[in-house]
């Protein structure tokens, strides 16, 4: 029996740390948090086209692209090649580190063979990566004994907001399909479907395990997301990537958020709001889509976000601040419902909450 000790490991350049399981060896055997980089958009927009970026707080203020490599900037290696024939790709974020090349595929760019899809049921997609730790007569690919499927938090963490067809960095990723790549993430609504990641644009969905998509394998523990402070002040810190939340949605206050009615607007009005809010004594704005999806809880069925520190948030729709590239008149949002992202005219109304940076 392996005898587990817990150590803090420092995890961001702010001075913050996680917790992490170690056995008697001290192989770490447990969960870390996870972080994320930048969406990767440099581009501002108003309802229809692209525009200069710092706009005023009257027009469409303090987007995606106004705040660039917050809460860090992208940051990969690779493909990097390890033994004869194994290229990986670290995420220097996340510490996560990928099989440079979709199944099927391989050499640096990611050009020789086919690219495979496969299943979740049958499960054809989950065996392909744990076949991966038996490949070099027992040494793993790229020497690593770890890979497996990634969840649907991690696999998102690769989309690039800025890109399209395919939306992920293509210079540390080649030939990644524009297609849904599977996660190992179970949609608990409807647990016949999994979640997946479009890397056409990068929208999350959930779709039947029967469908067929390719897949991208990690090696690492597990990580996780979602260690709040609640600052008991209407806040709540995420210290790992540095963002303090406004804890209601948009129109609610008091205890437990219950006091008032949750505002929705168009993105335009979302952005003013944010942007003009005296709260807290921090500088507010409207979150990018990574920022909003970092909240959301893929493993709560009735509304996904931790609602001892989000109490009231509604079973709507959410703006993000990031533009969908493809279709300007368009904004991310979250659905948090369900957790799933997609985008929406900007002219619709939704719900909205604020994000600062910092702790």
């Amino acid at each position: 029996m392996l005898a587990l000790s817990f150590v803090l490991s420092a995890c961001t350049s702010w001075g913050h740390f996680w917790q992490v399981e170690t056995d008697s060896s001290g192989n770490v055997v447990g969960q870390i948090q996870l972080r994320f980089a930048d969406t990767g958009q440099t581009t501002c927009y108003n309802d229809s086209t692209s525009q200069g970026c710092g706009d005023t707080p009257a027009g469409w203020p303090s987007q995606d692209a106004d705040f660039v490599n917050i809460p860090t900037a992208r940051s990969f290696t690779g493909p990097t090649l390890v033994g004869a024939n194994d290229y990986i790709t670290t995420d220097n974020v996340t510490g996560l580190v990928w099989k440079s090349c979709s199944e099927g595929l391989s050499d640096p760019a990611c050009a020789t063979g086919t690219a495979s899809t496969f299943t979740l049921s049958p499960d054809t997609a989950t065996p392909q990566c744990l076949s991966l730790n038996a490949a070099n007569g027992g040494l793993g690919y790229a020497g690593r004994t770890n890979w497996r499927l990634p969840t649907v938090d991690e696999l998102q963490t690769l989309a690039n907001y800025s890109g399209l067809n395919p939306a992920i960095d293509a210079a540390y990723f080649p030939a990644t399909a524009s297609n849904f790549y599977w996660s190992s993430s179970i949609f608990v609504i409807a647990p016949s479907n999994a979640w997946s990641v479009s890397f056409f644009n990068g929208s999350v969905y959930n779709e039947p395990q029967t469908n067929t998509y390719p897949v991208r394998c990690v090696a690492s523990i597990q990580t996780t997301r979602g260690i709040f402070i609640d600052n008991s002040d209407g806040t709540v810190t995420d210290s790992i990537n540095n963002l303090t939340w406004q804890q209601c949605s948009a129109g609610l206050g008091g205890a437990n958020c219950a006091t008032g009615t949750a505002q929705t607007s168009t993105w335009q009005t979302a952005l003013q709001y944010c942007k003009n809010l005296v709260f807290s004594g921090r500088t507010w704005r409207l979150p990018s889509i990574s920022e909003l999806k970092s909240i959301c809880d893929v493993t709560r069925k009735n509304l996904a976000i931790n609602t001892t520190y989000f109490p009231g948030t509604i079973a709507n729709h959410y703006w993000s601040s990031s533009t969908n590239v493809s279709t300007s008149a368009n904004a991310w949002y979250v659905n948090f419902t369900d957790s799933g992202g997609n985008h929406g005219v900007k002219t619709a109304t939704k719900n909205y909450r604020c994000v600062a940076t910092g702790s």
